[in-house]
């Protein structure tokens, strides 16, 4: 599939993207071979749509954020298009040209920076946006078309990126009582978010930082850390004060001048964001009949479910909670 909208990052030169080869232990010739062996194996799946030719390109990536393993792409892969069955309230009407979608982008940023860490990896921030962005009214606002809008975010990433893991960045300067409320009140479903998201799409998380935390910090690291496995939790770094321990981590020039780097502004990028998900709205609407079709799966899901959920949950809770 080609690429869709402006281009918004730096992709990885051929020497970089040799380099993340190297990192799992591959070339770019077994991955191709891998891929279409992995095509195959998802042709052979009753319960599972058809991958066209075209998107051979994206089981490449896949299969190498899989850590070039074939049997983890396929256990993604099948989580991948099995929550889109089971978890519409997710993965169902993405639809850019909503109103609940374009009023997203009036409360937070969400983006991508254009550049590679010099270890190859790619950052991602997410900021809320400062109340005179909004009016300082929170009535419209809604954390489950947020979450909506960042699986669409990582479906155009992982069609279009290969890099060595993900960086995240939650800035929270602009979290007040009312994003925290409305949080609180949709946790079932932030935990359905993270359960899904973490199964289906191949992110390497290196680390997750947390900058301009609040003085209730605590109360949102005790909120978020059990939605995630424990060799992510111990990858969150919670910095105080100031920004100087961040840039240890991420060069502050390849940061947005929010920041103080040389990078356009959060705002900026975001904007950039919203016209490159708009392009795909094509795609989006097309695939929302790409699922699994659980009459056909062979097998109960019982390994597929503590894939996603671990030993606690099921699909079921998909539509209790």
């Amino acid at each position: 599939m080609a690429k869709m909208g402006p281009e918004i990052w730096t992709p990885a030169t051929a020497e970089e993207e040799q380099r993340i080869y190297s990192g799992v232990e591959t070339d770019a010739a077994s991955v191709k071979r891998d891929a279409l062996q992995l095509r195959q194996w998802l042709l052979d799946q009753p319960h599972l749509p058809d991958v066209p030719e075209e998107d051979l390109p994206w089981l490449e990536r896949y299969l190498v954020c899989s850590k070039n393993s074939l049997e983890r792409a396929k256990r993604g892969l099948d989580c991948y298009f099995t929550v889109r069955s089971e978890a519409p309230a997710i993965f169902a009407d993405r639809d850019s040209d909503t109103s609940a979608f374009k009023r997203t982008f009036d409360y937070t940023y969400v983006v991508t920076l254009p550049k590679l860490t010099p270890a190859l990896h790619r950052v991602h921030v997410y900021a809320y946006a400062p109340p005179d962005a909004y009016g300082g009214d929170l009535n419209d606002f809604s954390f489950e078309d947020l979450y909506r809008r960042m699986s669409m975010t990582m479906d155009v990433k992982f069609r279009e990126d290969l890099c060595a893991g993900e960086v995240c960045v939650l800035d929270l300067q602009h979290n007040t009582a009312g994003h925290m409320a409305k949080f609180t009140a949709v946790l079932p479903f932030v935990k359905n978010f993270f359960a899904c998201s973490l199964a289906a799409y191949p992110a390497r998380i290196h680390q997750i930082h947390v900058i301009n935390a609040p003085s209730y910090m605590s109360t949102i690291e005790g909120l978020i850390k059990p939605f995630l496995k424990k060799k992510i939790q111990d990858r969150v770094i919670i910095h105080p004060p100031g920004l100087d321990s961040f840039f240890e981590h991420v060069p502050k020039a390849m940061l947005p001048k929010d920041y103080g780097g040389e990078e356009k502004s959060l705002k900026e990028l975001s904007d950039a964001w919203r016209t490159k998900i708009e392009a795909y709205r094509p795609w989006f609407l097309a695939q929302e009949g790409v699922k699994s079709d659980e009459s056909r799966r062979v097998g109960d899901k019982t390994a597929l479910q503590e894939e996603i959920f671990g030993c606690q949950g099921s699909f079921r809770q998909l539509t209790v909670d």
